[in-house]
């Protein structure tokens, strides 16, 4: 396994969700040494992740986790995403989390580990765009970074040295930010371009896991270039 690379301030980040994305990536990054804050549906999923990952993870709702942190990590099945975004940027006075809105996450980096595919087939479920773009276009004044979706959960609670993670988003800080985060799990990091390549690593993703469940290795049908 790589070692972490972290040699910068300790980041705050807020993780909305508490399955097994969440589970190895607010580990890892607890390892790393920036404070993690989780969030589910249901307080008790999130509260049993942070206390099987130590004293370095907190919980919050969704609105709480995502106020005063650097990033925070889309970790929640692709059904599930519209709701937790009108929960977050409700300006609703009535609303348990009016003071949240997406002022909150103005500048914040949004790393989409999401799949809108079809379990098990691995098709798009959108006709046209990516995960990434509909979430930037929900909270504008964030920046999107599309990442973590092409290796299933475990792997980044152990990550094998040569891994690299492709990734894509317009921010030039907001890459950054997500490319240290990624080294901090013991990965590389390779820009794929602006956030409309979100899509091809997507559909990247949903190639892999129409392989996989199809009982092929995903690596036999990636050509070789030595």
């Amino acid at each position: 396994m790589n070692s972490p690379t972290s040699h910068h301030r300790p980041l705050r980040i807020g993780v909305w969700g508490a399955g097994n994305v969440a589970r190895a990536l607010a580990g890892a990054w607890t390892r790393a040494g920036h404070s993690v804050a989780v969030s589910s549906r249901s307080r008790t999923p999130a509260v049993d992740l942070a206390q099987s990952l130590g004293p370095g993870v907190s919980v919050g709702s969704f609105a709480e986790v995502t106020r005063g942190v650097d990033a925070v990590v889309v970790a929640l099945p692709w059904a599930a995403v519209d709701s937790v975004l009108d929960e977050v940027v409700s300006r609703d006075p009535e609303s348990p989390d009016a003071e949240s809105s997406s002022d909150d996450l103005a500048g914040v980096t949004i790393i989409d580990p999401t799949n809108p595919v079809v379990h098990a087939v691995g098709s798009h479920l959108l006709p046209t765009g990516s995960a990434a773009d509909h979430i930037a276009s929900r909270i504008p004044a964030a920046h999107v970074v599309k990442a973590f979706n092409v290796y299933p959960a475990p792997t980044w609670a152990d990550v094998p040295d040569g891994v690299v993670v492709p990734i894509a988003g317009d921010d030039a800080r907001a890459l950054a930010l997500t490319s240290r985060l990624v080294g901090d799990v013991g990965a590389t990091a390779h820009v794929l371009g602006p956030l409309d390549r979100a899509r091809q690593i997507e559909e990247l993703a949903g190639a892999v896991i129409g392989l996989a469940f199809a009982g092929t290795d995903p690596r036999s049908a990636v050509p070789g270039l030595g």
